[in-house]
């Protein structure tokens, strides 16, 4: 019984299902990393770090350096084409592969924050189900974000954070489009300065990562380490992002007492049986 119950089996992890703050957040995502670090990263070695890898060799090799006392005309060709390397590169990483990653490693860590099973294959059968409906909600996302940025850029940024939930409610809840951004911002609440402090944190960890990295001598081996470095503040983020997801949930919505509910509910249904059993 205490298997099939995500509220007590969370409690052997020792993970607990509540509203946190910003240390606990952060504690409690560190936890389930280690918890399934071994299906976290296989998820990013399937889908992010191959592609990244080789777009970054990509772009280091065909960039170009414009030529000596370059002309205007020569100049704007050089800026032109490698715009278009960077454009395809970024493009394609922010609009697809990462997204996508990001939501694959929000179902597994959210699978195990409730205590339910979590493996590769699962998370990628997953993902193939609610494609269309985490892609179309992620572009959603970038075209609401981008009209804000272009409006001007503090309400651009307001409503990063305001939708910035949207992918752990398709990847959780199920729900998709213009109703995961009001359901994000209606969670988010008051918690944006939360949100805030914890993106600023996270960014501060990945800029040491990559500053460190950045003392590799070896050109290859540094592109490698970028990846790498890339892959893991992807998990990272993914999983303080989930904690936080379910401690908006838990202030706003009681989510706690709904599991507990439910775990009570499972112990009264299942104490009959054992019962009859004790009297056989």
């Amino acid at each position: 019984m205490l298997q099939k119950s995500g509220f007590y089996k969370i409690a052997f992890m020792p993970i607990a299902i509540r509203h946190l703050g910003i240390g606990e957040i952060l504690d409690q995502a560190v936890k389930l990393i280690k918890a399934d670090f071994g299906v976290l990263f296989a998820t990013t070695a399937v889908m992010l770090i191959p592609y990244d890898i080789a777009s970054r060799f990509i772009v280091r090799d065909f960039i170009v350096a414009p030529p000596p006392n370059p002309t205007f005309g020569e100049m704007l060709a050089v800026l032109k084409g490698d715009f278009q390397i960077l454009l395809a590169r970024f493009g394609v990483i922010g609009c697809l592969i990462l997204p996508l990653t990001n939501a694959a490693l929000v179902h597994c860590i959210s699978n195990r924050y409730l205590g339910q099973p979590c493996g590769l294959r699962q998370t990628l059968r997953y993902l193939f189900q609610r494609f269309f409906g985490l892609f179309g909600t992620w572009l959603l996302f970038l075209l609401v974000v981008t009209c804000g940025l272009v409006l001007c850029i503090v309400p651009g940024f307001l409503i990063v954070f305001r939708y910035g939930l949207s992918t752990q409610v398709v990847a959780v809840e199920g729900i998709s489009g213009f109703a995961a951004l009001q359901r994000s911002r209606n969670l988010i609440g008051g918690n944006v300065a939360s949100l805030v402090i914890l993106s600023a944190v996270l960014i501060f960890i990945g800029s040491s990562i990559h500053w460190s990295i950045d003392y590799i001598p070896n050109e290859s081996l540094h592109t490698v380490g970028s990846a790498l470095a890339g892959s893991i503040m992807t998990v990272l983020w993914s999983a303080v992002i989930v904690v936080f997801y379910f401690s908006c949930r838990c202030k706003m919505e009681q989510f706690d007492l709904e599991l507990l509910a439910r775990s009570v509910g499972d112990e009264v249904a299942i104490s009959p049986v054992r019962g009859e059993d004790s009297v056989t």
